[in-house]
């Protein structure tokens, strides 16, 4: 016999058998669980001064080769490839084995073309910092050459303290890219 405090997330059925009553709630708990430990790694980052996104998209070009990590990710030349890069800080030229130009390059070759993808960089402005809602955001000029440097890129501030305009102006940017998608290469 099922005692009640074991069923306090179910309820049973005609049959003896516990049923979730709120699996909802249950769900919601977990997201709760997730989000807490997240914004805990967050805080741990935060102030840490070695973003390096453009090795990151290096990287995950060489995890997609046959047999990698990656293989398959990416759909080839059937669909357009968006990168997202959201950040506080630039790229660390300190401690990064790449350069924007390299990226584009590697970008480029990867797949088949200039126009076969997107990058949407929300970061801070060029030349200097500032404090936003969403905290204190470093100048970024590293972000903003690679983003200017792609065929479609679109860059946004983070120190608006909103989030609604240059994810519009990205989506613009996404659907545009879209409709002139070249056909399959092969």
């Amino acid at each position: 016999m099922v005692r009640s405090s074991t069923v306090s997330w179910a309820q049973l059925r005609h049959d003896g058998q516990a049923v979730d009553r709120w699996p909802r709630a249950r769900r919601l708990r977990c997201i709760q669980l997730r989000r807490a430990a997240a914004q805990e790694r967050l805080q741990q980052l935060h102030g840490h001064r070695q973003e390096r996104p453009l090795d990151a998209i290096e990287l995950f070009i060489q995890k997609s080769a046959p047999g990698q990590v990656n293989e398959g990710f990416y759909r080839g030349d059937q669909a357009l490839f968006v990168i997202v890069i959201l950040t506080e800080e630039d790229d660390d030229a300190n401690n990064s084995t790449t350069t924007p130009a390299a990226t584009i390059a590697a970008l480029d070759g990867f797949v088949m073309g200039e126009e076969r993808y997107v990058i949407v960089t929300i970061a801070g402005p060029e030349n200097s910092g500032c404090d936003s809602a969403f905290g204190s955001a470093a100048p970024s000029p590293i972000l903003h050459q690679f983003t200017n440097s792609a065929a479609h890129g679109v860059f946004g501030d983070i120190c608006q303290g909103d989030l609604a305009q240059a994810l519009e102006d990205a989506l613009d940017v996404i659907v545009d890219a879209c409709d002139t998608l070249p056909p399959p290469v092969g």
